[in-house]
């Protein structure tokens, strides 16, 4: 009984004893909102139940070189067939001993901020995506490449700790594998390899994205195809020079799990 009194009641005066009960109340989980995006509009980032969503003021990346998106899309869902539908839904091929996903949706127009970030159960192998903000944000438009301006990237944590990218199947038929990179400065050359982990890229099984010379601003996504050509486990790399002198060269990796078959 003494034992309990001193865990719950507290001793303030040698004349008498005043009793205080301690209350404890249910804390919400941390929700995977980002703490640096801020907003006074109506249509805010914010927490919406099970996924945070909506518009900000400014979306900083900082990065010398960003994955912003990886897709595979489906020639036979056009973005002007889905907007009367008012949802998209999103698949993707689960890693195996996966124990944490994280999907996050983003603009890429440089001139509306808007996030989506969603913690999802490790065997949660679909979502769906209500797109009417992003339609009233002006971000999804009635044309074949309405989608242009949205980056899609699916992360998973697996039991061991490693993080790998896996792409976001996007209609009933998903085809060509996309990869959308954002520099955070100008960019006078940019290459990228995706091949199996346990070979290291070489000179010739690069691919160079800009063969006609050109230069890749900074903050403006650049959409790449790339082959799918296995199953399972395997690497990206992209590597970049800054535009700039003294011409700073840049490399990310990032390891990705792959499912090239279409779906039935």
């Amino acid at each position: 009984m003494h034992a309990y009194l001193a865990e719950h009641f507290c001793l303030l005066s040698p004349v008498g004893m005043v009793l205080i009960l301690v209350w404890s109340f249910p804390v919400r989980a941390e929700t995977p909102c980002s703490k640096e995006l801020k907003s006074s509009s109506p249509r805010a980032y914010q927490w919406r139940g099970d996924y945070c969503e909506g518009s900000c003021s400014e979306d900083v990346s900082g990065e010398w070189l960003e994955l912003v998106s990886m897709t595979r899309w489906s020639s036979h869902l056009l973005p002007h067939e889905s907007i009367e539908l008012a949802d998209l839904p999103l698949s993707w091929a689960l890693p195996p001993l996966t124990k944490r996903l994280q999907l996050s949706l983003r603009s890429l127009d440089p001139f509306v901020c808007y996030r989506l970030d969603a913690e999802l159960p490790a065997e949660a192998e679909s979502f769906v995506w209500h797109i009417d903000l992003a339609v009233a944000l002006g971000l999804v438009e009635k044309t074949p490449n309405g989608f242009a301006d949205i980056g899609f990237l699916l992360e998973a944590t697996l039991e061991n700790g490693e993080k790998v990218v896996v792409p976001v199947k996007i209609g009933p038929r998903p085809e060509a594998l996309e990869m959308k990179i954002q520099p955070g400065f100008a960019l006078s050359s940019l290459e990228w390899y995706l091949g199996p982990r346990d070979s290291p890229p070489t000179a010739e099984s690069k691919r160079s994205g800009n063969a006609s010379g050109r230069f890749f601003p900074a903050d403006e996504p650049v959409a790449l195809e790339l082959e799918c050509g296995q199953k399972g486990w395997s690497r990206l790399e992209v590597s970049a020079t800054t535009y700039r002198p003294p011409n700073r060269p840049v490399t990310r990796g990032y390891d990705v799990y792959l499912d090239c078959s279409a779906a039935p």
